[in-house]
């Protein structure tokens, strides 16, 4: 996982995905579910709570400030927790498109007000940016 891509993660924690139940020794996690489950460095974990936030899919990373657990940036469980948060949060539907004449990603709660549009070099990028923004202005 690149650094960016660690910061991004960290910013989508922020915005309130409830990270599992877990502690960290050393270069192992161990993840409390109805079981202790240890998940090496490098390894992917899916949380299978229902909750809302179940299905998503977590690594456990090194960081510069040492072993963390984050999400999986490219899981699409990940993608519709962003989704009907935002929606949760702002009361209005959102959109995701990408721009045709640029990489550029847009997440959108009103076409019509281009400060209701956040942009981003990913769809989850220009989502977390939505987010962010809806739950400043809640």
């Amino acid at each position: 996982m690149e650094p960016k891509d660690k910061e991004l993660a960290r910013r989508i924690i922020a915005c309130g995905l409830t990270k599992p139940n877990h502690w960290i020794k050393g270069t192992v996690a161990t993840i409390q579910t109805t079981a202790q489950l240890q998940v090496d460095c490098g390894h992917l974990w899916r949380n299978p709570y229902t909750n809302g936030e179940g299905g998503i899919l977590w690594t456990f990373v090194t960081t510069e400030t040492g072993p963390e657990l984050l999400p999986v940036l490219e899981d699409f469980a990940l993608l519709g927790w962003l989704v009907a948060e935002i929606e949760r949060v702002s009361q209005k539907q959102v959109g995701v498109y990408q721009s045709s004449d640029c990489p550029t990603w847009w997440a959108c709660m009103d076409f019509a007000d281009a400060e209701q549009c956040f942009e981003g070099a990913s769809r989850i990028e220009a989502l977390t940016a939505a987010l962010e923004a809806a739950k400043g202005a809640a």
